[in-house]
């Protein structure tokens, strides 16, 4: 703009012979022109900041979060997060049994590093109850913990039904959870005293936190099925309305079947679909989480894939002449800006000095049910600056490859931290 104004002048004032009109044009350039202008540029922030507020009002905010609580924590959370399997809120009226001889005892968090993850699965830990003036021992069986990471498979198949973009999940918690089980107790001690169990943890008993659980922001919601309100539309092709007062941001989780359209209107869904359901509706609704500062007090924080909004940039990604560039690798790094600490200094291609980083694949469920035909012959190797290395250093360094990975799926990856 400053550049244009110059170049405006200076040819007008070749054009003009008397010196009062030049002083003339000298005050109107400083004055005039730059009131123009200066109400020019308000005008184009507030046009930016109208269309920054439609594209959110359009754009849903769908960012997973989860984190490790005890009973006590989740009571006090509970409208916000919910447990990923119920069963770990629930009074449990039977043991669970492994194998005949061992029962469930507890299930507990373990806050280390990957590497001591593998250590502690090849611990043998040993557990004391004392009643009554006996002491007994028993053997302590470790079983890491699946079923958290399984659902993750199952957020993909949600998302994709929904007809929502995939986005890269992280949830480093899931990777550190274990069942673990005790020798069956003798006849004269029952299932009730299971609790007062005590286990040396030895070198792990500062990091192992007994009886705590995995829960995310997604609620899920049973809506009874009403067959009146099924009408078939097309062949196999059914249309259900679903009666929810938050049917806006609602997601439909069906198990088999496809799901054609989704119909949002007020209080109530319209789903195009070739299946239904036995008896009820699952509906998920993703709560947002909108001030961190909330949890800063938890030993715990909420962990989870929100992304910066930047909406040029979203409108540049979602193009179909997305440009591919050096530049889009360093906007997606920066727009987990959660994930501090860590910064992407420079990209090489197939060129390193340095060992790359050890890690997991971060984006496992889309990568085993999702098949990208693409020979993955050149490795892109990302160097990263970083403050300091914590327990979960490894989990965010993995996260950041991946949804590069994600977005540039014809390369291999890597991340280097030191080089010479």
């Amino acid at each position: 703009m400053k550049y244009i104004r110059s170049k405006i002048i200076k040819e007008t004032l070749k054009k003009l012979d008397l010196e009062e009109e030049r002083e003339f044009l000298r005050d109107l350039t400083s004055n005039g022109i730059q009131y123009i202008e200066n109400n020019f540029e308000l005008q184009l922030l507030e046009m930016e900041k109208n269309i920054e507020n439609r594209y959110l009002e359009k754009e849903q905010d769908y960012t997973i979060y989860s984190m490790p609580v005890n009973m006590e924590i989740y009571n006090k959370y509970s409208e916000i997060f919910f447990p990923l399997d119920k069963k770990d809120t629930e009074k449990k009226e039977e043991i669970l049994k492994r194998s005949g001889s061992w029962v469930f005892l507890r299930k507990i968090y373990l806050d280390e590093d990957l590497g001591r993850i593998d250590e502690f699965k090849k611990q043998n830990f040993r557990g004391n109850l004392k009643l009554n003036g006996t002491s007994y021992n028993y053997e302590i069986s470790v079983e890491y913990e699946e079923k958290y990471l399984n659902q993750e498979k199952e957020i993909l198949s949600v998302f994709g039904k929904n007809g929502l973009k995939w986005r890269v999940l992280y949830t480093p918690y899931s990777r550190r959870f274990f069942n673990l089980y005790v020798s069956m107790l003798p006849d004269n001690i029952g299932f009730d005293k299971l609790g007062e169990v005590k286990i040396n943890y030895g070198e792990f008993t500062e990091s192992v936190h007994e009886n705590y659980f995995l829960v995310s922001n997604i609620q899920e919601k049973s809506i009874l099925l009403d067959k009146a309100r099924g009408k078939t539309i097309d062949g196999n092709m059914s249309r259900y309305k679903i009666y929810s007062n938050e049917s806006k941001t609602d997601l439909v989780k069906i198990t088999d079947g496809k799901i054609y359209a989704i119909e949002r209107f007020e209080n109530f869904l319209h789903i195009y679909t070739d299946t239904e359901p036995e008896d009820e509706w699952k509906l998920w609704n993703i709560r947002k989480i909108d001030k961190m500062d909330k949890y800063s007090d938890l030993k715990f924080i909420p962990k989870g894939n929100r992304k910066k909004i930047d909406v040029l940039g979203a409108l540049k990604e979602n193009s179909k002449s997305r440009t591919r560039s050096e530049s889009e690798v360093f906007e997606i790094i920066k727009s987990y800006s959660e994930i501090k600490g860590i910064r992407l200094v420079k990209i090489k291609l197939n060129e390193y000095v340095g060992n790359p980083v050890s890690g997991y694949d971060s984006n496992r469920a889309f990568n085993k049910t999702v098949s990208i035909p693409r020979k993955k012959e050149d490795t892109l190797f990302l160097y990263f600056k970083y403050e300091k290395r914590d327990k979960y250093f490894y989990d965010e360094i993995s996260f950041l490859l991946a949804s590069v990975e994600y977005k540039f799926p014809e390369y291999n990856v890597k991340g280097v931290l030191e080089w010479r």
